[in-house]
């Protein structure tokens, strides 16, 4: 139905506050505000450290069909309350210039994240809040489709790393041998010395979570919202 106004003639976005307001939260439970615009900008994935802090992979690249644009534009960002009053009140940029990161896993000295094709760990070593050195832990992400490309890296219970892959996939060479995920589940220690794919899942996944029992839980885009790694 023609409503007589442009097809670009779109909503003004509510603010963080307003937001909130219609946000609907299990009984018993409160909502806060910790951080927000111009603070933190296009957020695409989370992580809590030990001391608290909230690290942020901030997504500008995605999605982008010029993907191997160098630099990338994503950035991840550290924010801390300093003040004890629940809100993010300091913010560093602990690692710019990658591209289509999708995930980040704060661990030791920094953090694992993506970047492009490459699985990396980006390590902070003069204690600054800020990554001077970058260690390619493996490389085979595909950036065929943005949209199904790795995401949700955790740290697992055995203290290996896990992971999600789209349909995008990933095809890494670690060790000697040649892995091939079209999508599911995988997992590789942080030093890059193993790679293991744990499950093939039906389509586009991202979830991905543990059980207090240990089980691999996770979700997928289509028809399928809730699964277990039924094999290990």
């Amino acid at each position: 139905q023609d409503r007589g106004m442009p097809n670009d003639h779109l909503q003004l976005p509510l603010d963080a506050q307003e937001s909130l307001k219609l946000a609907q939260i299990p009984v018993d439970m409160e909502l806060q505000l910790f951080a927000s615009e111009p603070m933190v900008i296009n957020p695409i994935a989370l992580g809590w450290d030990k001391l608290g802090r909230l690290w942020v992979a901030e997504g500008h690249d995605y999605p982008n069909s010029f993907v191997m644009n160098s630099p990338g534009q994503d950035q991840i960002k550290i924010l801390e309350d300093t003040n004890g009053d629940g809100k993010a009140d300091k913010s560093t940029t602990f690692a710019g210039g990658l591209t289509i990161a999708t995930s980040v896993l704060p661990i030791d000295n920094g953090c694992i994240t993506t970047d492009g094709e490459d699985m990396v760990y980006l390590e902070d070593t003069d204690g600054d809040g800020k990554s001077d050195k970058r260690h390619v832990i493996w490389t085979g992400i595909s950036l065929g489709d943005t949209h199904a490309c790795v995401s949700n890296i955790k740290l697992g219970l055995d203290g290996w790393i896990y992971a999600t892959v789209g349909y995008a996939g990933v095809s890494p060479t670690v060790n000697g041998k040649k892995y091939n995920l079209k999508q599911g589940v995988f997992r590789f220690t942080r030093d890059g010395s193993s790679f293991e794919v744990i499950q093939q899942t039906s389509n586009n996944t991202w979830g991905l979570g543990f059980t207090e029992q240990g089980r691999v839980v996770g979700s997928t885009a289509n028809m399928n919202p809730s699964w277990f790694v039924s094999v290990p």
